[in-house]
């Protein structure tokens, strides 16, 4: 299951300028949360990838926001997916490892870990992924993942709350003053 947090605002500080904006009001309250959202989101790729030693960008695909709009005043932050092959986790070994080496190594919440009877190979899709045999003969194989983003994400919400507590009224007060700027121009 999708893990999730959810943004409201408090509007009673901007009641005035609010009132002067009419119509305008909820589309620049939409864009100062959509903004906030943004930044939440880069905050939580950079918190996952550290934590999992994986890279922002793989973190950052699996994080969306569903954005507020003039008529939906709420931002949605979700972090779905998988469990993340190994072979994420900067993993070492020969490919294809033909007996060489001692297993494949990996790097996990900063430490780097062995799997001794490990191997690393590319399977016919052309993925590159680290397996283990189930048994003592050459078949079957399984491969190996670690945890997944969305697992992650759960624990790393106070990153985001964090974010979002210094940017939110920042970024709705500077997008309500612009929507009154434009008014009186």
């Amino acid at each position: 299951m999708p893990q999730a947090l959810t943004v409201h605002l408090d509007t009673t500080n901007w009641r005035a300028a609010l009132d002067q904006l009419g119509k305008r009001a909820p589309v620049a309250i939409a864009r100062g949360l959509n903004r906030t959202g943004s930044s939440g989101r880069t905050a939580m790729a950079r918190a996952v990838a550290v934590d999992m030693g994986i890279k922002v960008a793989d973190a950052r695909e699996a994080i969306t926001v569903s954005k507020a709009s003039r008529e939906s005043l709420a931002v949605r932050i979700t972090a779905k997916g998988r469990p993340l092959p190994l072979e994420k986790f900067k993993a070492r070994g020969a490919i294809p490892s033909r007996g060489r080496g001692a297993g494949v190594s990996y790097v996990m919440r900063g430490e780097r870990k062995r799997i001794p009877s490990g191997f690393r190979a590319q399977v016919g899709n052309g993925h590159t992924g680290v397996f283990l045999r189930k048994g003592r003969g050459r078949l079957p194989v399984r491969e190996l993942f670690g945890p997944s983003i969305a697992h992650v994400f759960g624990n790393q919400t106070p990153v985001m709350e964090k974010r979002i507590g210094e940017t939110l009224q920042q970024n709705v007060a500077h997008e309500v003053a612009f929507e009154l700027s434009r008014l009186t121009r």
